[in-house]
């Protein structure tokens, strides 16, 4: 079982504001004639995060602890769910891998988005019963989730995450943005999530998986999304500053090479 950075009791990874950096490394070569070449160098590529928390409970601070005590400092790997980012990969191209569409779900290029520039995607059911778009994302078996998308159409289409029972919305002709969060109580360290659609046409956009209670604005993904395997403390030590009763406050950094 992987270890997951934990989330506060608030719902959510972090507090603002959140220093996020990415920093990479290009390989310069100068030849006998004088002229240079420069490439990146993608595996000197690596993400660091600094979160500033303030205004913990006894309950949070102490969470936060335990996890530095598990993973040793600097020395284990864990996962970390980037806070600023959207956790599923290829969020412009529902019609592809890793998206999974179930039987007699039709997945095609839409026509327009409410977000200028970005794709939309028209789903099908030919069926009599709802069906499911998904895609397999790592997540916290004890974590908080909010799950999020644009619809517009003639459907009922609902957030679907885990095996938690689907509530479903009506689409209209005009886009809304449907909101649910997920509360995880499992052992394991994946989860399928997604849109469940019933029969019928709509037009989706913008699904966007985020550690957290709320939707935040929405990040438009490729291959890298915000779920990082391999990251680490850049720190050996965590130092907890009380500033009143059940008042405490520290920083952690992450970093991360992927």
């Amino acid at each position: 079982m992987p270890i997951f950075f934990p989330q506060i009791l608030s719902g959510g990874t972090a507090q603002f504001p959140i220093r996020k950096r990415i920093i990479g490394r290009t390989v310069r070569n100068v030849l006998p004639d004088g002229s240079v070449i420069r490439w990146p160098d993608e595996g000197g590529r690596r993400t660091e995060w600094e979160l500033n928390y303030r205004e913990l409970s006894a309950p949070e601070a102490g969470r936060l602890e335990t996890f530095f005590e598990s993973v040793q400092g600097r020395l284990r790997f864990f996962t970390f769910v980037d806070p600023t980012d959207n956790m599923f990969r290829f969020s412009e191209e529902l019609a592809s891998h890793p998206w999974i569409p179930e039987g007699g779900l039709g997945v095609t290029e839409g026509t327009s988005s409410p977000l200028a520039g970005l794709k939309s995607y028209r789903v099908s059911n030919s069926t009599w019963a709802p069906a499911s778009l998904t895609q397999v994302v790592e997540a916290d078996p004890a974590g908080l989730y909010c799950l999020s998308f644009w619809v517009r159409g003639a459907g009922d289409v609902a957030a679907t995450f885990d095996s938690q029972s689907p509530v479903f919305h009506r689409a209209t002709a005009e886009w809304k943005r449907v909101t649910k969060s997920f509360q995880r109580t499992t052992s394991q360290s994946t989860v399928l999530a997604g849109i469940s659609c019933g029969p019928g046409n709509v037009e989706v956009f913008g699904l966007q998986l985020e550690p957290q209670v709320s939707a935040s604005g929405y990040k438009p993904t490729g291959s890298r999304a915000g779920v990082y395997r391999q990251a680490r403390l850049l720190h050996d030590s965590l130092q907890s500053v009380a500033s009143g009763p059940d008042r405490y406050a520290c920083r952690v950094r992450i970093g991360a090479f992927e």
